[in-house]
């Protein structure tokens, strides 16, 4: 079976090509896959701050010059392939949903784009969302859409988006982080907590206490979660008794992958 990895480093792309093994020591994790990298001779503008990999296969990067498509050999702006026109910036964050559509988050442009069938939708203030950079997508199980950004936590219904605030049991200011876990918990992350809302539950409650600002969370095979934030760089939210799991560096993103193995990308 193989497998893909992607890494994300800088301006840099780098994709892994390899065969998937019952059991590999930490070690040698990439030993039997080929690396090739792309920079900006490649075509690849700009800081890659987010990735997202459509139904079709197709990669999009959100980078510090807006959207880019990547089939394998070649870079694409959204522009370039007569898309109707995206805000100008940073894309943050993306997120690619089974029924096709991308969600686009901006940094400087404080907006969400929707693009579905070529056609682009742009939400902004009108539409209920506060103007701040947007950090990170999650799909729940109801096929919802949520978006972490600096003014707080939005979901979308109804072709608007509706802030969790303080009624919901969220602190004021930004929610740095969203995750959707494997029962359905709708997870945020802030400057100094981890909050979560069951399935069904209409108030979030803090799971966990932070030093640093959560950047990104994922959940473990056994059910637990892990987050990656400036100061410690990535650990286990609540470490088991006599072991610590936390390593240093500046921790940006974190994701387990099918086999259970942990993907930590750094500033």
């Amino acid at each position: 079976m193989f497998r893909t990895i992607t890494v994300l480093v800088g301006a840099a792309l780098t994709v892994s090509l390899g065969i998937q093994l019952d059991a590999q020591e930490p070690d040698h994790i990439l030993a039997d896959y080929a690396l090739t990298s792309w920079t900006t001779k490649d075509g690849l503008a700009g800081k890659v701050w987010a990735i997202a990999q459509d139904r079709d296969g197709y990669l999009w990067l959100g980078t510090g010059s807006g959207l880019l498509r990547f089939d394998g050999a070649r870079f694409a702006t959204w522009e370039s392939m007569g898309g109707a026109p995206l805000p100008s910036g940073s894309v943050r964050a993306l997120w690619a949903s089974d029924d096709g559509t991308l969600w686009v988050g901006f940094g400087e442009a404080a907006v969400i784009s929707r693009l579905r069938e070529g056609l682009v939708q742009t939400f902004g203030e009108a539409e209920g969302l506060v103007p701040a950079a947007v950090s990170a997508f999650a799909e729940d199980r109801s096929g919802r859409i949520w978006a972490s950004t600096g003014s707080g936590l939005f979901g979308f219904s109804d072709g608007r988006w509706q802030h969790a605030d303080a009624a919901t049991g969220l602190p004021a200011g930004a929610a740095t982080s969203v995750y959707i876990d494997g029962k359905g918990t709708l997870l945020a992350g802030t400057a100094s907590a981890v909050y979560a809302r069951a399935e069904g539950a209409s108030r979030f409650e803090p799971v966990a206490g932070s030093s640093a600002t959560v950047r990104s969370l994922t959940e473990d095979a056994e059910g637990a979660l892990w987050v990656s934030d400036p100061l410690v760089g990535f650990r286990r939210l609540v470490e088991r008794p006599g072991l610590s799991e936390s390593r240093p560096g500046r921790g940006f993103r974190v994701l387990h992958d099918r086999r259970g193995d942990l993907w930590v990308g750094t500033l």
